[in-house]
């Protein structure tokens, strides 16, 4: 869930720590969810107040997610929970010791393939290990929510294509923070390969998208709509 409140100036603003002083109305944690409570002025209703709302309120929001994220990618890395490098995040995903794998959104699609290999043949070995024991392990998620330039900065300025993200309380709060992000772009998660960034907009230059997705489209649409309508009224406080 996210909170939204209205700033000093009658602005609607995110809230993703809920923390800020004033009335709040709660909504699903979902970027079109969000987009239809802004095209619908829902909250204006909920808050019930005038107030104006960015057009671009659901950017802002995973803007904020996203510095989040890197934040506490940042504070992993002080905390030794981070490998970068491709043959070390080899190494690490291979011992078993790699919780998550992150590649930067321009990371060589060749690259990617040898890692989520690696990966693979990790989880092949422990999987036939866990069987013996009864038990099930966890797959290792792979992730591209970050641009070079992003992971740049929050590396002090060393280029970072790979990381490998180990299983370490100091990557705790990383994890729990990027796996908000992910799920508020409504990223779906691939077999094998990890998680994928849903193509928005049209399938091809000059191209409409094939009938059957503009039929999914607008029957997402109306969903998150409906959702917007339904939730943001019921967890208002104060």
């Amino acid at each position: 869930m996210l909170r939204f409140v209205a700033d000093p100036q009658g602005v609607v603003a995110a809230d993703i720590k809920a923390c800020l002083p004033g009335r709040g109305a709660w909504l699903l944690a979902r970027r079109p969810v969000v987009e239809e409570a802004v095209r619908r002025r829902l909250f204006a209703r909920a808050l019930k107040a005038e107030l104006r709302t960015p057009p671009d309120l659901a950017e802002q929001v995973d803007k904020l997610l996203r510095r989040a994220a890197l934040a506490n990618l940042s504070l992993a890395r002080r905390s030794g929970a981070v490998i970068t490098g491709a043959e070390k995040v080899k190494a690490a995903l291979r011992s078993g010791r790699a919780a998550l794998l992150l590649h930067a959104a321009e990371a060589a699609a060749d690259s990617r393939r040898k890692l989520a290999q690696a990966a693979r043949a990790a989880a092949a070995g422990r999987s036939d290990a866990a069987a013996g024991a009864g038990q099930k392990p966890e797959p290792v998620a792979i992730l591209s929510p970050f641009t070079a330039e992003e992971l740049r900065l929050a590396f002090g300025g060393q280029n970072v294509m790979h990381i490998a993200i180990v299983k370490d309380r100091g990557a705790a709060g990383f994890i729990k923070t990027v796996a908000r992000l992910v799920a508020y772009r409504a990223e779906s998660r691939e077999q094998d390969t990890g998680i994928k960034q849903r193509a928005p907009g049209r399938a091809g230059a000059g191209a409409e998208p094939p009938a059957g997705q503009q039929k999914q489209a607008k029957a997402d649409k109306r969903i998150a709509g409906n959702m917007a309508q339904a939730m943001i009224g019921k967890r208002n406080d104060r």
